[in-house]
């Protein structure tokens, strides 16, 4: 299956890697079908930065868990088309700068998406680059890696064993993020994205 190289804006990124956005929404899709995604995150983070396996998109009016950041807004179709649920996330150990992205890898910020063989030599430099598991999910759940992000997700490492947390202990992590957001977000909607 192919991957493809996809840019977020730095507090979406923050949301996924913290798992409170479980969802990536987009308006349209690749032609072809992918399960890998390597996350670019814009200026002025500016660098290829983690690797994402995704599941099959969702397309509206079909709903999802109501938990994450957007999906609420999906769900009652005042967002995008498309809901592509993100499985796991590893975080490149040294992520990926975008000069040397520029010089070494003739890379360019995709405006919606670039497929894996636009880039091969970057491509096998990513999967072949040391990683940090920051989630993973199972039918049954998360397994969270490490015990912050267990329990920013909504999980405690009690036991050493993952028990869910109570739905206000996530509600309230999601308006937190919620707020980094629209801070961000009106903030870095003055600056042009690269």
């Amino acid at each position: 299956m192919t991957a493809i190289y996809m840019s977020l804006e730095p507090v979406w990124a923050l949301g996924i890697s913290n798992a409170a956005k479980d969802h990536e929404f987009r308006k349209r899709l690749p032609e072809k079908p992918f399960s890998q995604w390597f996350i670019y995150v814009t200026v002025p983070v500016g660098q290829i930065k983690y690797v994402a396996t995704v599941g099959a998109p969702i397309q509206y009016p079909a709903k999802i868990d109501y938990k994450g950041f957007g999906n609420t807004e999906f769900n009652r179709g005042d967002m995008t088309k498309f809901a592509i649920p993100v499985l796991s996330l590893d975080e490149l150990v040294v992520p990926i700068d975008l000069n040397k992205l520029r010089i070494k890898f003739n890379f360019t910020p995709p405006q919606f998406f670039a497929y894996d063989s636009a880039y091969p030599d970057l491509t096998q430099a990513i999967l072949s680059a040391p990683k940090k598991e920051i989630f993973t999910t199972t039918p049954q759940g998360i397994l969270c890696v490490g015990k912050d992000i267990c329990e920013y997700w909504g999980f405690s490492t009690r036991n050493n064993s993952p028990q869910l947390l109570s739905d206000e202990l996530r509600r309230k992590k999601f308006f937190e993020l919620r707020a980094i957001a629209r801070t961000v977000y009106s903030n870095s909607s003055k600056q042009p994205k690269q």
